[in-house]
């Protein structure tokens, strides 16, 4: 069921923002610099993406088994980033007779909780840059700089596994590029598009 609530929430945001996703293109500074790594440096660099900073929030949001929750990362063990977010849980139902003889009504009561995930880099399928800053990470607590990149695995995520279906990655203008570069270094295969849409 959560699967299916993703998906079709997923669709309602892209229609929200619009569904104009372009192609992107890496300056010749990020292609330059994507040329100059190695893995190691890779994610060694990854740091200074993933955590705040002076320039850019980073981790600054994720879409879990619900959208748009806030995001703090916790650790880069490898090509995966750990961060902590929310899920949304079914915490309990309460039954009421309705109003017409033989009915039901029930009341669902949801709440969101604190759990921890991990995106694989290597796995990525597309890499989103977006300038829609404040409605793709407004729950995030601190200043936010230009950009938001987000990044998502192939299909839908299981929560319960500590997957999500999509991470958000605030960055500076001036580091963008890097960034872009970066990720599609450690997953080749990912489209790299720019602005909303599927």
């Amino acid at each position: 069921m959560n699967k299916i609530k993703y998906a079709v929430s997923t669709l309602v945001a892209a229609v929200l923002f619009g569904c104009a996703a372009s192609g992107y293109k890496v300056s010749d500074k990020g292609e330059k610099y994507k040329s100059s790594l190695t893995r190691e440096q890779a994610l060694k660099d990854l740091h200074k993406y993933v955590f705040k900073s002076d320039a850019q929030a980073g981790v600054c949001g994720a879409h879990t088994n619900t959208q748009f929750q806030p995001a703090t990362p916790t650790a880069v063990q490898g090509p995966q980033i750990g961060f902590d977010s929310l899920v949304q849980v079914i915490a309990g139902a309460s039954a009421a007779p309705g109003p017409l003889a033989g009915t039901v009504n029930v009341k669902t009561n949801i709440q969101f909780v604190k759990a921890s995930f991990k995106m694989d880099l290597t796995r990525l399928d597309k890499i989103r840059i977006q300038n829609e800053v404040k409605a793709l990470c407004g729950r995030h607590p601190g200043p936010l700089s230009d950009y938001v990149v987000t990044i998502d695995n192939k299909g839908v995520a299981d929560s319960g596994k500590g997957e999500a279906n999509a991470l958000m990655i605030n960055v500076s203008k001036d580091n963008l590029d890097y960034l872009v570069a970066l990720l599609s270094y450690l997953s080749p295969n990912a489209r790299i598009l720019e602005g909303a849409g599927l």
